[in-house]
């Protein structure tokens, strides 16, 4: 589809966190399939804002996301993964974050804490790790690009907290495109999602996000190409 500039976006679109913006809409469900390699639906994905209540003396959002496979690449590999996090609604950056993969013969769960005004991370052993400003879970991840500025060439720096390790991302807006899913067709900013390792910024993996460009600005397409085969994730249906 032809992108457009950025003087084309809607006018009054808030462009990010600091406009009044949050992602965080207490009762949102986002369902989406996933297909990969050459299974045409490989898996199921739900994302949901679950509640906002106090949690640990912090006023939060408690989002869920869980993936399971299906069909026949539920045959080949059965499991269902788990990410859950606990986001300060003032800040709106995650203070507490579990995932879990079940599997038929085993469950592996792995728990984190963060603590921003300190920053470190506590690990589910016990370790801690230096961690920089706007550290994200899998989870909280999926919000705050959403608050990402959209105009276009627009950069955001995050950092993921996964498998205990950290990962410096640089995302960017490339453009903007109309996206046909089950849910619909969605005028959307397209984000390049990069990773950084010792300054370089790496795109092998050309994981891209299409936001719909509205005030919901929900990510109705995930795409990116893994050691495995390429992945597709979907929006199939919103509430």
């Amino acid at each position: 589809m032809p992108s457009v500039s950025g003087a084309e976006k809607p006018a009054g679109l808030p462009l990010s966190a600091e406009d009044g913006y949050s992602p965080y809409r207490v009762g949102e469900v986002l369902e989406y399939s996933v297909s990969w390699s050459k299974f045409m639906v490989a898996a199921s994905m739900t994302a949901k804002v679950k509640e906002r209540r106090v949690f640990n003396n912090y006023d939060s959002y408690h989002v869920v996301m869980e993936a399971a496979t299906v069909g026949l690449a539920g045959l080949v590999y059965e499991a269902t993964t788990n990410y859950e996090s606990y986001v300060k609604a003032d800040t709106l950056l995650p203070f507490q974050a579990q995932n879990s993969l079940q599997q038929p013969k085993r469950v592996k769960k792995r728990q984190y804490k963060l603590d921003h005004d300190n920053g470190q991370a506590v690990l589910h052993d016990g370790r801690t790790i230096p961690i920089p400003p706007s550290t994200h879970d899998v989870a909280s991840l999926f919000y705050a690009i959403r608050s990402m500025d959209l105009a276009l060439k627009k950069t955001a720096q995050f950092t993921l907290i996964e498998n205990d390790k950290l990962q410096q991302l640089v995302a960017v807006t490339e453009g903007f495109e109309d996206v046909e899913t089950e849910a619909g067709t969605f005028r959307t900013a397209r984000i390049a999602v990069k990773f950084e390792k010792d300054g370089v910024i790496c795109d092998s993996r050309k994981l891209r996000i299409y936001l719909s460009h509205d005030s919901k600005r929900r990510p109705v397409l995930i795409t990116a190409d893994l050691p495995l085969g390429s992945i597709r994730v979907e929006l199939v249906s919103a509430r």
